[in-house]
Order: C-alpha cells, then sequence, then structure tokens
C-alpha cells in the first residue's frame, strides 16, 4: 500500500493518533457534565 510516498504504517500511525485524540477528547467533554 502506498499513498503519495507515505508508508501503510505511516497512515495508520497517523490515523490511530487521530482517533485516540477525538475519542479522549469525547470522553473528557462526557467527564466535565
Amino acid at each position: 500500500m502506498n499513498f503519495g510516498g507515505w508508508s501503510s504504517w505511516q497512515v495508520f500511525t497517523l490515523v490511530f493518533c487521530i482517533g485516540t485524540a477525538l475519542v479522549i477528547g469525547i470522553v473528557s467533554r462526557k467527564n466535565k457534565k
């Protein structure tokens, strides 16, 4: 798999980091009620 010079592990790491950040943001919002 190749995304314009990006290797698959770079894309996976980027998606994983963004997904983790979104989950943390949603959870922290729920806890702040």
